[in-house]
């Protein structure tokens, strides 16, 4: 089986592009798209995790901002390769924020037990908004 990185680097080698007809806007999508295909696997995963396990609304709202961090890379992109240097840092951000979140909702799920009063409560007290 193969790495997730030499896969795709597989699939960039199998799509081919032809300059004299394309436009760099094309180009941009094209590179953009498979960019984005690597990473929502992962992003949908976390946030199912964190937003059944830890607490739903802290997962939408780390959801919402991952979406807003990846539009403002592909505007950023559009515009100049550096533009999207502080959206792709972000998004990294909150992609290990929600690694955070749904590692504390696993942890406080399957370690604590079910009859502890607090027990819903404690993934609320990592977050001191308890």
């Amino acid at each position: 089986m193969l790495g997730g990185s030499t896969r795709s680097l597989l699939q960039r080698q199998q799509v081919t592009l032809n300059s004299s007809g394309s436009s760099g806007l094309s180009k941009i999508s094209t590179c953009s798209w498979v960019n984005c295909s690597e990473y929502f696997p992962i992003f949908i995963s976390l946030l199912w995790v964190a937003g059944i396990f830890l607490h739903q609304g802290v997962a939408a709202a780390c959801g919402m901002l991952y979406l807003y961090t990846r539009f403002r890379y592909f505007q950023g992109y559009a515009l100049a390769a550096q533009g999207r240097l502080g959206p792709l840092y972000a998004s990294a951000w909150l992609l290990w924020l929600l690694v955070g979140l749904a590692v504390a909702g696993l942890l406080a799920h399957f370690l604590l037990l079910p009859s502890s009063p607090w027990a819903l409560a404690w993934p609320l007290r990592l977050l001191n908004a308890w």
